[in-house]
């Protein structure tokens, strides 16, 4: 199997959850510091803890996407590794983000994340979970 990825871009997105995430925390303290030092700026203190916010969301949307271990592109190399060279997996270069090429055609890969054990049955899917 052939695997072509977008490695720049999950660099790059990598990297700005890091710095959204930790920034935004940053953020976060310093509008603390300034609601303690200035009480009477309310208005501003509640416009940076926004930022704040809002920046650390986003960054904790990309660094959960794109930084944590392992990565969905990882997870469908593993499962798919023991195609030959007729097939071909692009991740994040083409319109969707998994596309897996093959002699019978190309196909979209939308990957979901469920716990347990997925099974397929006489035409019928089935997801067993464990209780913890």
């Amino acid at each position: 199997m052939i695997r072509y990825a977008n490695e720049r871009m999950i660099s790059r997105n990598g990297k700005l959850g890091k710095v959204l995430t930790f920034g935004g925390m940053g953020i976060l303290v310093l509008g603390l510091i300034l609601s303690v030092a200035y009480p009477a700026q309310v208005n501003a203190v509640l416009g940076i803890a926004l930022v704040g916010v809002l920046a650390s969301q986003f960054g904790m949307v990309f660094y959960n996407r794109w930084s944590r271990r392992p990565r969905m592109d990882e997870v469908l190399d593993d499962t798919v590794k023991g195609l030959d060279g007729r097939y071909a997996l692009f991740h994040y270069t083409l319109s969707s983000p998994h596309v897996l090429a093959s002699h019978a055609g190309v196909f979209a890969i939308v990957p979901r994340l469920d716990e347990g054990e997925v099974a397929y049955d006489y035409g019928k899917w089935t997801l067993t979970r464990t209780r913890q």
